[in-house]
């Protein structure tokens, strides 16, 4: 993987990204055991805490962007945008 320093560069996680998307994975969300408001997506063995948009698929993203831009002297924000499939609205709009 191409590295800067410790850091994967914003084109690593966005081939990374699209591994997943082309293999068309579920994603499962659950709530913690103990405090059922944390909830939580795992795909492709991968857990992680939710922090909004619930997928049940990563065929519901058609691809996705990552930028990085500087807030300090040793802190990056990451941005990723992605594009989403309109079958998505599917799940939530009948």
């Amino acid at each position: 993987m191409e590295k800067e320093g410790l850091r994967l560069k914003p084109t690593t996680i966005e081939e990374i990204i699209r591994e997943y998307i082309e293999k068309k994975l579920d994603i499962k969300s659950y709530s913690h055991e103990i405090e059922k408001e944390a909830v939580y997506w795992e795909c492709d063995g991968e857990i992680i805490p939710c922090g909004g948009t619930h997928l049940t698929s990563t065929s519901f993203l058609k691809g996705i962007s990552i930028k990085r831009k500087s807030i300090g002297k040793e802190a990056d924000r990451l941005i990723a945008q992605f594009e989403i499939s309109p079958e998505i609205y599917s799940q939530y709009h009948e």
